[in-house]
C-alpha cells in the first residue's frame, strides 16, 4: 500500500465478474475510495507492467472512472509524453452503458493497452469515462484540469514502485510544481468521442495537442477541425460507411471539409480567394490527412496521401477502426 494513495488490488477472473467485483467495493467505500491497481501481482487481463485506475480524476464523477496505462517500456522523466483516448458508445460495439474504463480495455475490440506496449514507446496512456445524454458524450471538466490532475498523480504515483522516479526539482517560480511537464500530447477518440476531443484540442492551454487521431469520429464541425489544423495541429481521420460519412443522420461531414480544405487550391487573383475559409484551408491542408478506412490505398477519395504516412490495413467495421489504425499511429511518438 502507498501512503495516503492506498491501492486495491485485484485478481480479475473474467471482464464482466471483475466489473461486478470492482462495483462491490466502490459502493462499500464510497466515502473513502481508493486506487485500483493491475499488476503482475494481480494477474491482470490487460498488459503486467501497470495500470491505474485513480480514486478521483474526473471531477463529479463516479470512483475510478479514469484509466491511465504505463507500458513495459515506459521510464519516467520530467517530459512526459501524452496519449488520451476518449471512448465511444459502448453499447454498438457489444458493450454495455455500465461499462467502466476497464470494461473498454479488456473489450476484445479496444486492445489500445496492448498497441501501446507493443510499440515499445515511452508514453502513457490515459481514458477517461464519458457521460453521456442526448446532445452527445461529454468529458464534464475543462481540459487544463484535467490534464494538469493526470500529470499530478502520474508524478506522484510513479516515484513509488515499479518505478522510483526521483523526480526533478521544480523551479523557483513553481514551488508546487510536481517537477513534471508534458512533452508530446496527442489525443484520439472513436466514434462518439470526437465531440470531447476537438473540445481539448481547441481549449486546451496547460500543453499544445500536436496531433489528434478520429477513429470513425467526425460527426459534426469539419469546419472547426479545420481551423484547428490551421493553427498548426496535425488531424488524422478515418472514416467508414458508419461514421463521418455522408448521410442524413451525420450531415455531409466528409464532402464538407474535402470543400473546405479544396479552396487552398483556388487560383490566386479568383474571386473566390475572398472567401475567408481560403486562407484557413491553406493553412489546414498539410495538417489533414484523412483515411478512406475500407480501402486505404485509395487515400481518402480525393484527399492527398500523408508523405511519409501508408496505412496498409483496412477495414469496413466501424469499431474495428481504432485497433485496424492503432499500431500505424503509434509512429507518431
Amino acid at each position: 500500500m502507498r501512503g495516503c494513495h492506498q491501492a486495491i488490488r485485484l485478481t480479475p477472473r473474467s471482464t464482466r465478474e471483475s466489473a461486478v467485483g470492482y462495483q462491490d467495493i466502490l459502493s462499500r467505500e464510497v466515502h473513502m475510495a481508493k486506487d485500483i491497481e493491475e499488476s503482475p501481482s494481480t494477474n491482470p487481463k490487460g498488459p503486467a507492467k501497470l495500470t491505474v485506475y485513480p480514486a478521483s480524476i474526473v471531477k463529479d464523477h463516479d470512483p475510478n472512472d479514469t484509466g491511465i496505462f504505463f507500458p513495459d517500456k515506459y521510464v519516467p522523466s520530467g517530459t512526459l509524453d501524452l496519449l488520451v483516448y476518449f471512448h465511444g458508445l459502448p453499447t454498438p460495439c457489444g458493450g454495455h452503458a455500465s461499462d467502466r474504463i476497464w470494461d473498454f480495455w479488456r473489450s476484445k475490440t479496444f486492445l489500445l493497452r496492448e498497441g501501446v506496449n507493443k510499440s515499445n514507446k515511452n508514453v502513457v496512456l490515459v481514458a477517461p469515462r464519458l457521460r453521456g445524454d442526448k446532445s452527445g458524450l461529454h468529458l464534464d471538466m475543462a481540459a487544463d484540469e484535467f490534464l494538469k490532475k493526470v500529470v499530478a498523480f502520474i508524478a506522484a504515483r510513479v516515484k513509488t514502485d515499479p518505478f522510483n522516479w526521483q523526480g526533478t526539482k521544480p523551479s523557483t517560480e513553481t514551488k508546487d510544481s510536481t517537477g513534471m511537464s508534458i512533452g508530446k500530447l496527442i489525443l484520439a477518440a472513436h466514434s462518439g468521442g470526437g465531440s470531447p476531443m476537438l473540445q481539448m484540442a481547441r481549449t486546451a492551454k496547460f500543453a499544445k495537442v500536436r496531433e489528434c487521431w478520429g477513429f470513425d469520429s467526425m460527426y459534426g464541425s469539419p469546419d472547426q477541425w479545420v481551423a484547428w489544423a490551421a493553427q498548426g495541429g496535425k488531424y488524422f481521420l478515418f472514416w467508414t460507411a458508419e461514421g463521418a460519412i455522408n448521410s442524413n443522420k451525420y450531415g455531409n461531414n466528409v464532402t464538407t471539409i474535402q470543400g473546405i480544405l479544396n479552396k487552398a487550391n483556388i487560383p490566386a487573383g479568383s474571386n473566390a480567394t475572398k472567401d475567408l475559409n481560403a486562407a484557413s484551408a491553406a493553412l489546414a491542408a498539410p495538417n489533414v490527412v484523412v483515411v478512406y478506412a475500407p480501402k486505404p490505398d485509395e487515400a481518402a477519395k480525393g484527399f492527398a496521401t500523408s508523405p511519409g504516412r501508408t496505412f496498409a490495413s483496412s477495414t469496413s467495421n466501424h469499431c474495428d477502426v481504432p485497433q485496424t489504425y492503432w499500431a500505424d499511429m503509434m509512429n507518431s511518438f
